[in-house]
């Protein structure tokens, strides 16, 4: 109700840029661990140039996810929760440990996923904490 009761009024395009950049990471490591090939080739089978995959990715991915998070961010401001670095984070080491791999380390976490990644878990995060301990339940 929250996300359909707030109006959007912009997407700053350095933070699509920012979240494509990691997305686009993500996917192309996917193919390349689970296929064995390149982003360029990926396309070439879709039959899709990267500004389609990308048009694509920002509409249906990347929008629908910055919405959230502007919500999740604005209900930090008005509370005045803020967030902090060191919550962040703590999100990549608990990812980190998660993976249970001695190999991986908070920097190839970060590479892998992008750290904007680790910022969206942990606002989304803190304003459901938030809205769970102040909702009203009838």
């Amino acid at each position: 109700k929250v996300k359909t009761a707030s109006k959007i009024k912009d997407y700053p395009k350095t933070d699509i840029d920012t979240i494509y950049a990691a997305y686009k990471n993500t996917v192309e490591q996917n193919i390349k661990n689970s296929y064995g090939i390149d982003f360029a080739t990926y396309l070439s089978y879709a039959k899709t140039t990267e500004d389609a995959f990308r048009e694509d990715a920002v509409k249906n991915q990347i929008k629908p996810a910055m919405e959230a998070q502007m919500v999740a961010y604005s209900i930090l401001d008005k509370e005045k929760l803020g967030l902090k670095t060191e919550e962040v984070n703590k999100k990549i080491d608990e990812t980190v440990k998660s993976i249970n791999n001695s190999q991986i380390t908070a920097d190839t976490v970060k590479s892998y996923y992008g750290e904007y990644y680790f910022e969206y878990l942990t606002v989304s995060e803190k304003a459901a904490d938030y809205l769970y301990k102040n909702a009203k339940i009838s």
